[in-house]
């Protein structure tokens, strides 16, 4: 093999080899880009997986950090449901966070947020926090507009008029 032929199988080798490492690279640059930005498509009909447009605003204006708490017993069959939806209000907002609590296996904060029954979300504020019984997205939601409104509620009371106490 003369001198010429070795060259061009040279450089011929080097070009793959840098075609090869070039392809890895875009590829690696693509994932990291894809892992800090996710993009999320809703393909079913119903739309299951899509928050309403006034829960998306709610998360977008979220200003502190909020936390769910699930209390679901281990083996429960809404788990996988209530995980999703969770999992869709956390992709929402980088604000939102989510914890599933077993209650029998974790008393001390079941009984600290006085949950009564499995299958409660008790969503927390710093030392505000609010339970929601339903497990969907208008019930999750409802408890976020309790949690996140700063007003006082004031209660009056009628006395001296012949009422019932």
């Amino acid at each position: 093999m003369s001198d010429t032929e070795k060259r061009t199988r040279l450089f011929k080798g080097l070009g793959a080899t840098a075609a090869t490492l070039l392809f890895v690279g875009i590829l690696v640059l693509v994932a990291l880009i894809v892992q800090r930005h996710p993009l999320r498509k809703d393909l079913t009909e119903a739309g299951e997986f899509t928050l309403t447009e006034q829960t998306q605003k709610i998360m977008a204006s979220l200003t502190g950090d909020v936390d769910a708490l699930a209390f679901f017993q281990e083996g429960q069959d809404q788990i996988a449901r209530v995980k999703d939806l969770l999992e869709t209000y956390r992709y929402y907002s980088k604000r939102f966070s989510y914890r599933f609590i077993d209650p029998v296996r974790e008393p001390d904060i079941t009984r600290r947020y006085q949950v009564r029954f499995g299958g409660t979300i008790v969503l927390t504020r710093g030392d505000r926090w609010q339970t929601v019984s339903e497990t969907n997205e208008e019930g999750i939601t409802n408890g976020l507009i309790k949690l996140l409104s700063e007003k006082e509620k004031t209660l009056y009371f009628l006395a001296g008029h012949g009422e019932k106490s």
